[in-house]
């Protein structure tokens, strides 16, 4: 069975240099997803963040449901490395007319073909999406939906 793949297209945005642009994002072999999903839980144990229910045998889901705003919490050494392996699942894909022309963004290459803040962001989040059928999109709409409830439970609860 192949890993699961998916296209990412950076939306249009005015002054977005990166707009258009397509990327591979590759799923993680199960060792090295698992390693990594271990190392991320383990840091955030060892970096005292509250993980409500999330265990080390919960793996990437897991930690997804922990979500990255809680890798934010850790020091940057920390974070950077499981940071760059979600881009190393990543592959640009300069030459619209032909998707067998790859370059996988490492570190060091990832300057070479992405001009955004915001794309390299968008990518780790669907990189880590993708290992556990997360959506941006979802999330995104989770997020907006949890927020509004949060602000009308707490105009509602609110002394007058």
């Amino acid at each position: 069975m192949s890993r699961k793949t998916l296209i990412y297209q950076v939306p249009a945005q005015e002054g977005n240099r990166d707009a258009g642009k397509r990327f591979l994002i590759e799923e993680m072999p199960a060792t090295r997803a698992e390693r990594w999903a271990m190392r991320a839980l383990l840091a955030l144990m060892g970096g005292n963040v509250e993980l409500g229910d999330i265990r080390p045998g919960h793996g990437m889901a897991g930690l997804m449901s922990a979500g990255l705003e809680k890798l934010a919490a850790l020091n940057w050494e920390t974070v950077q490395p499981l940071y760059d392996e979600l881009l190393e699942c990543v592959y640009a894909l300069p030459k619209p007319d032909n998707d067998a022309v790859r370059v996988r963004l490492t570190p060091a290459q990832a300057d070479t073909q992405v001009e955004e803040i915001s794309t390299l962001l968008a990518l780790r989040v669907e990189a880590l999406g993708l290992h556990v059928g997360f959506s941006l999109g979802d999330a995104l709409a989770t997020l907006i939906a949890r927020s509004a409830a949060g602000t009308s439970s707490s105009a509602s609860t609110s002394p007058s």
